[in-house]
């Protein structure tokens, strides 16, 4: 009898222990989905880490996450949305570099390379950073058009 009673003191104990501790933490916390989304975005899942960090997103406003979530879509092929995205970090950002290669690579990926070599001259999207990949991609452009190069030494 005694054995039992203290097996059921014991277990009562533990559950009361158990649902205190799970009050204090709230799963779908902005900072807990921040950081399953990056580690979700590590492992190379893409749409589920886009998932979190749209939910991150609804609630805060955040570069880095914005950033991490257009690459995201730049990696499941959706680059439209891609493009646009990165818009959004262009200005007033410490993302903001990095956020016009990758809108270039983007528009580079979507094939349309007339219109890419028009994008190029537009000095708003330009980044002084990346400045000699953005002029590489806008040759490779021209080789897949069997457009002749005027000067191989810059390619």
């Amino acid at each position: 009898m005694k054995v039992t009673f203290n097996l059921v003191l014991f277990f009562l104990i533990t559950l009361v222990w158990c649902q205190e501790d799970t009050t204090k933490i709230y799963i779908f916390s902005t900072e807990n989905r921040l950081r399953f989304g990056n580690h979700l975005y590590s492992d190379g899942d893409y749409l589920r880490a886009y998932r979190e960090y749209q939910e991150v997103l609804r609630l805060t406003n955040n570069d880095s996450v914005r950033f991490k979530l257009s690459v995201c879509l730049s990696q499941m092929g959706r680059y439209n949305e891609a493009a646009d995205n990165f818009k959004t970090v262009f200005f007033n950002s410490p993302y903001e570099d990095e956020a016009k290669w990758e809108f270039y690579k983007v528009n580079y990926l979507m094939g349309d390379y007339t219109q890419f070599r028009d994008l190029c001259e537009q000095p708003m999207y330009f980044s002084e950073k990346y400045k000699r990949n953005i002029f590489k991609l806008k040759n490779y452009s021209l080789l897949y058009e069997n457009i002749y190069l005027t000067d191989s030494t810059d390619f």
